[in-house]
């Protein structure tokens, strides 16, 4: 039951977000699958601290914290080979895994186009009921 109330699901968010006019490009797909897998194109660099000039100052020297070592691309392809392996053992195709991901942006922007549109504020009114018997 719970597989066919998530199809449901999928398809009112697919249905809706057409008539929205709401899209997800091939880009924003394969971003997320990178990101899932924690794979980042443009890694920020790190920026150096700043390392006192001055030898009267008191303050001890800070030591940066450890950045972890961005993934490559080739690390990524890896894994994503692997994962999608794994799928397939479970009759699971690579096109059904990036359908599933392209509904779940679809649904994180329908959801952010519903909320923009759904008001902060409402009209409220203070109601006093008095109840005598005469």
């Amino acid at each position: 039951m719970e597989l066919l109330d998530q199809l449901i699901q999928e398809e009112l968010v697919r249905q809706e977000a057409e008539r929205r006019g709401i899209t997800v490009s091939s880009e924003e797909l394969q971003e997320t699958v990178e990101q899932y897998f924690g794979y980042d194109r443009n890694p920020a660099t790190p920026v150096p601290t700043a390392v006192p000039t001055n030898t009267l100052d008191i303050e001890p020297e800070s030591t940066p914290l450890p950045t972890p070592t961005p993934m490559t691309e080739e690390a990524f392809r890896q894994r994503y080979d692997n994962f999608i392996e794994n799928l397939r053992t479970l009759d699971i195709s690579e096109q059904q895994y990036r359908s599933w991901m392209r509904t779940s942006l679809l649904l994180e922007k329908l959801q952010e186009q519903m909320q923009a549109e759904t008001p902060s504020m409402a009209d409220q009114v203070k109601l006093l009921y008095l109840m005598v018997d005469n």
